[in-house]
């Protein structure tokens, strides 16, 4: 017996992708949603192949964590953002998120040619010393 091998599509790099999620409750919305994204994408000759849709549709007990969680886990992209919850999208919703995300990438790049670099949060470690407060001189 042969060993079968699911294929997968692998997509290239995005620069952006829109995230997007439901249920069977909203599939209406929803698939009216993803055509308004899917139209504005196809009318924009720059953002055409740097922005791209991802979406899941889940089980009604699903949470949304876990949703997202799937989401950013299957996105292939630089930059991601979940698309509103409401499933309204302005007509210049794809213009204005590029524009950001533009601005944004272009500035990173500055920064890292300039040497500026981003401190990463370090784990906050437990205090072992109990410091006693300021005392206020009159």
């Amino acid at each position: 017996m042969e060993n079968l091998i699911k294929p997968t599509i692998k997509f290239a790099l995005a620069l952006c992708e829109i995230l997007v999620y439901g249920n069977e409750e909203n599939r209406d919305k929803m698939k009216m949603m993803l055509n308004k994204l899917q139209h504005q994408i196809n009318k924009s000759k720059t953002n055409k192949n740097k922005v791209r849709i991802l979406w899941y549709m889940g089980e009604e007990n699903q949470t949304i964590e876990k949703k997202k969680e799937w989401l950013i886990n299957e996105s292939n992209c630089i930059f991601y953002v979940f698309a509103p919850d409401t499933y309204k999208i302005p007509d210049n919703y794809i213009a204005n998120l590029m524009i950001g995300v533009n601005l944004f990438d272009k500035s990173l790049g500055l920064m890292r040619k300039e040497g500026i670099v981003m401190k990463k949060k370090k784990k906050e470690k437990e205090q072992t010393h109990d410091y006693q407060p300021f005392e206020i001189l009159e």
